[in-house]
């Protein structure tokens, strides 16, 4: 019953209800303190609660995802104000070249705008990729940073994590002997692994969480009052190129581990670092492709929502499709994809 009041999905209805309280040009301090009260009240819950509630997918990670992105969406924010401009959609193109008759002159049109539109989007990166990714990779990080201490400190100062892994991990191993597969000794190296990697893992589940999060805000803030606040939104981020040499030197490390006999520590920061920064790098990927498919009008949302729908029927096409965008988002930095996906197909009349 707790992870049910309090974990996902039912905690994005914390940005569901942000987005109805936003009014464009004012975001009261209310709002902001409202939603800073309920994530400090959280501290104060009884247990399993309050742990519930900061376990990712949780309200407090909803929560603090919320207040940050408040923030990003002031309207005293000159950033979220150059994000905010609308781009021409395809049946404002087709109107506006159904005004006249005159083939000719449809036709000088129709290359005004396919010119327009590849500047403004040249453009748009080119000013805005790296700040805003500065802006999302903060609220990741943050949030991350803030709901892991947490948990950490929760681990080590009270038995209420503890006891869920010794509950939890036993009934797992008991469905793998089920299936016939050799469970012995699976609870004692699952705790240990869950332990050592558990940075990176809560923030795989963390910048989903976030990210669902954002997007949530941004349809409904888009439908109730037509503002275009992009927070999050994935078509501008990309990640720095000094990252793939930090990347690369975190994978090579546990390769060469077992040789070298590289002390736990170190090895273990180095697969958390390889989850987190892959993780960075599959958001790098979708968002080479959505700026692919958004650059030739294609609904890009409706179509990485049919992607997740998929998924949750066929968890195997999660596993290549995050994947195949991971290795996208790497590979842009030798082959700058990203370029190629700026340059505009003429769209069809």
């Amino acid at each position: 019953m707790n992870e049910n009041l309090l974990g996902f999905p039912l905690s994005l209805v914390w940005g569901a209800v942000a987005a109805l309280l936003y009014r464009p040009g004012k975001i009261s301090w209310a709002i902001r303190g409202g939603f800073a009260f309920l994530c400090a009240a959280s501290l104060f819950l009884p247990e399993p609660w309050r742990t519930h509630f900061w376990l990712p997918g949780g309200s407090a990670i909803v929560l603090l995802t919320v207040i940050l992105s408040l923030e990003a969406f002031s309207p005293d924010n000159l950033l979220q104000r150059m994000i905010s401009i609308d781009l021409p959609s395809r049946l404002q193109i087709r109107d506006t070249l159904l005004k006249t008759d005159d083939p000719e002159r449809k036709r000088e049109m129709y290359m005004k705008i396919v010119m327009d539109y590849s500047r403004l989007w040249v453009h748009r990166d080119h000013i805005l990729t790296r700040p805003h990714t500065l802006q999302l990779l903060a609220i990741l990080l943050i949030v991350h940073a803030i709901g892991f201490t947490y948990l950490a400190l929760d681990y080590i100062s009270r038995p209420v994590l503890s006891n869920q892994l010794a509950e939890v991990l036993p009934k797992a191993a008991q469905l793998f002997e089920n299936d016939g597969v050799n469970v012995e000794n699976f609870a004692e190296m699952a705790r240990s692994y869950l332990l050592q990697y558990a940075g990176g893992y809560t923030f795989l589940q963390n910048s989903i969480t976030i990210l669902l999060t954002l997007f949530t805000m941004r349809v409904l803030l888009k439908r109730r009052t037509g503002a275009s606040l992009p927070v999050g939104s994935l078509n501008l981020f990309r990640m720095p190129e000094y990252a793939v040499w930090l990347f690369l030197g975190a994978c090579i490390l546990p390769l060469v581990s077992f040789r070298l006999q590289v002390p736990t520590l170190p090895n273990a920061i180095a697969i958390n670092l390889v989850i987190i920064m892959g993780m960075l790098y599959v958001m790098h990927g979708i968002g080479i492709l959505s700026v692919f498919l958004e650059v030739r009008l294609m609904p890009s949302n409706w179509i990485f929502m049919g992607i997740m729908l998929i998924t949750m029927f066929i968890p195997y096409v999660a596993f290549f499709f995050l994947g195949g965008m991971g290795t996208l988002g790497l590979a842009d930095f030798f082959f700058d994809f990203r370029k190629r996906a700026l340059q505009p197909v003429q769209p069809s009349i």
